[in-house]
């Protein structure tokens, strides 16, 4: 058998298991089976095999998704995010906006496509519902808002992006900049699309907003009485 074949079939087996078997890492399983075949069926030392390794992207991509997953744990980008709707004041035909803005912005900034989905579907869906916006609406928002930023130079899709580019011999920066922009343009006609076709513009009836970000914990910012 191929060397070409047994990577393909390892890299096959590594997604298998890691989409069956939550507590199994699939990078980790990927490392192994490379260095196997690597060493066993193409016959390289495992010196030439570690050269392999792009250990440059690598701690650039575990230092960013570090920084992003500190700030969701300890709270500071879920309270962005819940002021920034907050300070909607209850326009629901703004809601759907926010949530792509907010998406976009995450994932551009480093948090990437689906960290940045990961941190504003649980706190922008139950609040879509709450102020009666089409779910599949507000789904696409963030979505398209998230894949709107992903191929940002300080994303993690983006640097990738920008590796394999200079892996192939393409140093141009510029071109790394023109996908990130015509990426960016691409989702928001298509979040534009979306917001028309599901009539994200028409008002809703009367919300009491307080009352609903009360419920949803999304209190006002306490007034400075000084």
């Amino acid at each position: 058998m191929s060397i070409e074949i047994l990577s393909l079939a390892g890299f096959i087996i590594a997604i298998i298991l890691g989409s069956i078997r939550s507590d199994i890492n699939t990078g980790i399983i990927s490392i192994a089976l490379a260095f196997g075949i690597g060493f066993y069926a193409a016959g390289f030392s495992i010196y030439e095999i570690s050269s392999f390794f792009p250990s440059e992207l690598f701690l650039i991509l575990v230092g960013i998704t570090l920084m992003f997953y500190m700030a969701k744990d300890n709270g500071t980008l879920e309270k962005i995010t819940r002021f920034a709707i907050w300070l909607t004041k209850g326009k629901s035909y703004l809601i759907p906006i926010l949530l792509f803005a907010l998406a976009s912005i995450l994932s551009a900034i480093g948090a990437g496509n689906i960290a940045a989905v990961a941190i504003i579907a649980p706190i922008g869906m139950p609040i879509a519902y709450k102020f009666k916006i089409n779910p599949l609406l507000s789904s696409i928002m963030i979505c398209t808002g998230a894949n709107a930023g992903t191929f940002s130079p300080i994303s993690p899709t983006g640097i990738i992006n920008q590796s394999l580019m200079k892996g192939i011999g393409i140093e141009d920066s510029s071109l790394w900049f023109e996908i990130f922009l015509l990426t960016l343009i691409l989702q928001s006609l298509a979040a534009i699309a979306a917001y028309f076709l599901f009539k994200g513009y028409k008002k809703q009836d009367h919300i009491d907003h307080d009352k609903h970000l009360n419920h949803l914990h999304l209190r006002s910012p306490p007034k400075d009485n000084s």
